[in-house]
């Protein structure tokens, strides 16, 4: 056994525990084990460290597991997701027949940080075949559902996308950007605040809501359905008011969730994007027909774009985001309606969606009450020290953004 290998964190649960209520804790976002490397956590989308643990006062050392150990570990998490200890011993055969690749979703109560306390993880897992007969496992830990966007860092402007009783709401960023996050929090204010009956379609389930005045229904995909598209066409036979999608990766989930916002429902959605922008513009890539381009443009209520930045001298980190809100219209339609429907037109040029994006940037012309672009709360950030210029440039492309973001960190050297 190797110096630095620790066989006593071969329990999940105190391998969960020592991660993430560590004090950097809040900065990861996933964390990588393999047999004979380092344990990597996951700083942000492209950042990571290794895993260091210390005990008795002795100097940190990295944590590595042997593939003994680490078999030892996957046989404790399944242990613990079927409350049995004889079906831990199973994953293996499960391995074989899911094509190398398994997704379990753990529960557990971990020790808080005070005495007493008690914290409830839900550890989506994913495990799967590598490195020529290896095995590999990839852990992210959910933390509990926000009571409110504020605790999270967003605007209650958010609120009024919320309130909208049917439509479509897209939530981007890239990968640990905290998507689902958000649209837990909003839901779980839309679940304060009226009854509704709220359908949720992962995969695998992340969050678990606790039932005020509304009720949810969960339908994971690959267990309870085939997939998002078929999910959400079944969803609509059980009279939902709410849906929510945990991602819009397909054509056909993306019509199917038009279809769902046109009809009555409010659904959300995460769709993987660099920002707001982009998210439309993916969007509108998956829709063939102008009807159904047209379709999606008058219905889209709003949409999030949202990146975690790591803070300036502290162990946390800084949430970004760019609003686009279409809850108020002009003359019966909404701005992008309008920009979409002249793209589509014969006497379209093909700069539409380009001067509509200059319009967002600017803000010459609002798009909506509560729209914001990126540069707007990365000001903010900056300004209050936050997050230092780097960081802040990583999210902007365009020269006005960048040379208030400069003029800024100018001023506060």
């Amino acid at each position: 056994m190797q110096q630095n290998s620790f066989v006593e964190l071969d329990n999940f649960t105190d391998l969960i525990n020592k991660i993430f209520n560590t004090n950097d804790s809040a900065l990861y976002t996933d964390v990588y084990i393999q047999p004979e490397q380092p344990v990597r956590l996951r700083i942000t989308s492209n950042q990571w460290a290794d895993f260091e643990i210390s005990s008795d006062g002795a100097a940190p050392r990295k944590l590595v597991y042997t593939a003994g150990d680490l078999n030892k570990l996957i046989t404790n998490l399944f242990s613990k997701r079927e409350q049995t200890p004889q079906s831990g011993g199973k994953w293996n055969d499960l391995l074989e027949k899911n094509n190398g690749c398994l997704h379990p979703m753990i529960t557990l109560d971990a020790p808080g940080k005070t005495e007493g306390e008690v914290i409830p993880f839900r550890v989506r897992c994913t495990l799967q075949k590598q490195d020529m007969g290896g095995i590999g496992l990839m852990l992210r830990c959910l933390r509990p559902v926000a009571e409110t966007l504020s605790e999270l860092g967003l605007p209650e402007t958010l609120s009024s996308i919320c309130n909208a009783r049917s439509g479509l709401v897209l939530v981007t960023g890239r990968t640990g950007a905290g998507k689902s996050t958000s649209i837990a929090a909003m839901l779980n204010q839309i679940n304060k605040q009226r009854s509704s009956n709220i359908v949720i379609i992962e995969e695998p389930i992340e969050f678990i809501y606790k039932a005020r005045m509304s009720r949810f229904t969960y339908r994971e995909v690959g267990n309870d359905v085939d997939s998002y598209a078929n999910a959400v066409e079944q969803a609509l036979r059980y009279v939902p008011d709410v849906l929510s999608i945990g991602e819009i990766r397909d054509a056909e989930t993306m019509k199917a969730a038009v279809r769902a916002g046109e009809s009555g429902h409010l659904v959300f959605g995460t769709i993987h994007a660099a920002n707001a922008m982009g998210a439309i513009r993916k969007a509108l890539g998956f829709l063939d027909t102008h009807g159904e381009k047209l379709a999606f443009a008058t219905n889209v209520v709003g949409v999030l774009a949202q990146a975690l930045l790591p803070t300036t001298n502290s162990h946390a980190k800084s949430l970004a985001f760019e609003i686009m809100d279409f809850t108020a219209k002009q003359n019966g339609v909404t701005l992008l309606a309008e920009t979409v429907e002249k793209m589509l037109s014969p006497q379209s040029d093909g700069t539409e969606l380009q001067n509509f994006e200059k319009d967002f940037l600017s803000q010459q012309r609002r798009i909506g009450v509560g729209s914001s672009p990126y540069v707007q709360s990365l000001k903010y950030l900056l300004k209050h020290k936050r997050i230092d210029l780097s960081s802040a440039l990583s999210l902007i492309y365009d020269s006005s953004s960048i040379k208030e973001l400069r003029d800024i960190a100018n001023i506060l050297n």
